[in-house]
C-alpha cells in the first residue's frame, strides 16, 4: 500500500507503545476545502437574499477541492484533513489522522487513520 500525504504537515503514526511507526512528509501541494459564492437572484446577482420568515441575509455558497483530488488508483491511500474527507464521502481511498496528539517535543502525531469501510 501506498499512502500519499496531502496535507500541508508531516504525519507521524505512533502505536500505542510508543514507538514511532513512521513519519509521512506532505506532497508538494496540500489538498484544501476551498467555498465560492453561487449566483442565487435572477441575472447573475451575488447579493444576499433573505432567509424565508426569518430576515437575516443568506448567500448559498459550494465547497470544492484545490487543487483537485487524483483520481483513484487501486493500492494508493490519500491522506487529507478532516474537512476533505469529510468534503468527499463517497471518496473510499481517502484516510484521515485520528487519535491526535501532542508529543514531547510539541509535534503531533496520531495513533491511527480513519477510513470508510
Amino acid at each position: 500500500m501506498n499512502v500519499l500525504n496531502l496535507t500541508p504537515h508531516d504525519v507521524t503514526i505512533i502505536f500505542n507503545d510508543g514507538q514511532t511507526r513512521e513519519t509521512i512528509p506532505p506532497e508538494p501541494r496540500a489538498a484544501r476545502v476551498e467555498s465560492r459564492q453561487l449566483s442565487i437572484l435572477p441575472g447573475g446577482s451575488r447579493a444576499p437574499a433573505m432567509l424565508q420568515g426569518a430576515g437575516y441575509p443568506a448567500v448559498v455558497m459550494e465547497d470544492y477541492i484545490e487543487p483537485p483530488l487524483p483520481p483513484p488508483r487501486p493500492g494508493v491511500w490519500l491522506l487529507v484533513s478532516k474537512a476533505v474527507f469529510n468534503s468527499m464521502p463517497d471518496r473510499r481511498d481517502l484516510i484521515h489522522p485520528t487519535s491526535v496528539f501532542k508529543q514531547p517535543d510539541g509535534s503531533l502525531a496520531c495513533r491511527a487513520f480513519r477510513r470508510r469501510p
